[in-house]
């Protein structure tokens, strides 16, 4: 019996463990209609945290082609003056695994994370039409093909996606 629960245990860890994900929490609900035909500034910043550093640069150019792509805006630039909005995004937190941790510890190195704060405003009347957390996991197993930072990236843009939509 306990050879079954620990058989249970075991395998429902790894598999768990073999696939990224991600979380989106609306703190400010959508005070208005986004106008999905607009144009939008993009802006991600960060702390002094290096890891940080490197998903913002790769979170925002992963951003420029999906938010068009799947048409959240009709473009989106950094500094558009006929841009209708400005989307702000902050790296609050993020925690990158090297490859060598994650073959030395496996598992229990645990998962690339990234942590977003997300803030629509409309650039003309600076009202903020919503405000979100955003957050992208990768898999902590080894063994997966989910396992890598840029995992978790995809994870979190596919939430900032999903939050303004």
């Amino acid at each position: 019996m306990l050879k079954k629960v620990l058989i249970t245990l075991f395998l429902t860890f790894f598999v768990t463990a073999c696939s990224s994900s991600g979380k989106l929490t609306q703190t400010v609900t959508p005070t208005s209609a986004i106008d999905h035909t607009a144009y939008a500034n993009l802006s991600v910043s960060t702390g002094q945290d290096d890891d940080a550093k490197d998903f913002a640069n790769r979170l925002q150019d992963r951003l420029f082609g999906k938010l068009v792509s799947r048409k959240v805006f009709t473009s989106v630039n950094q500094n558009d003056a006929t841009a209708k909005y400005d989307l702000e995004i902050t790296i609050s937190g993020a925690k990158k695994v090297s490859g060598a941790a994650r073959v030395l510890f496996g598992v229990f190195a645990g998962s690339n994370n990234v942590t977003a704060d997300v803030t629509l405003t409309d650039k003309n009347t600076g009202e903020v039409i919503t405000t979100f957390k955003a957050e992208g996991k990768s898999a902590s197993h080894p063994f997966s093909s989910e396992s890598g930072a840029e995992d978790a990236i995809r994870e979190v843009s596919e939430q900032i996606v999903t939050g303004l939509l």
